[in-house]
């Protein structure tokens, strides 16, 4: 692989995850400011799916008797299976709204990071033309000094 960190190469594998496999990623292809723009979707998404988890899931049914039946026979069985999952659910829960929360601190101070590169490019190509302008007189001063003492 060429110049790629082992965070790419995750953060391409996990979009795909997300993606499917239909998805047009690749190593290769996620350069440059592309993979801040899926890091982006991803973000968004997370969030989006966050609020929904934190509004909670309302029990629907059908009409009639089975659908009373069946929304009778959900919640017996959310009640047996709760004091199990609801640890788990929580520690999850916890640490993705953790980790979405970084990554969105990550995003901005990679944003910040690319406006500082890019004044500091530019500056860097300010210097560069400075000093070949001052090679250039260093040079004109040199031949005329060397003209000077041929006469």
């Amino acid at each position: 692989m060429k110049d790629l960190t082992v965070e790419k190469e995750v953060l391409v594998e996990r979009l795909k995850a997300v993606q499917g496999e239909n998805a047009n990623l690749d190593v290769e292809t996620v350069q440059g400011g592309e993979w801040a723009v899926e890091l982006d979707k991803s973000i968004k998404i997370a969030e989006r799916y966050q609020l929904l988890q934190e509004e909670g899931k309302l029990y629907t049914y059908k009409k009639g008797i089975l659908g009373k039946i069946t929304l009778f026979v959900k919640k017996i069985f959310k009640r047996i299976v709760n004091w199990y999952l609801y640890p788990v659910c929580e520690k999850q829960t916890f640490y993705n709204r953790h980790t979405t929360a970084a990554m969105k601190y990550m995003r901005n101070t990679i944003a910040v990071m690319e406006k500082e590169n890019q004044a500091l490019k530019e500056e860097l190509n300010e210097n560069k033309k400075h000093i070949l302008a001052l090679e250039e007189a260093l040079q004109a001063l040199e031949n005329e000094m060397h003209s000077g003492k041929g006469e």
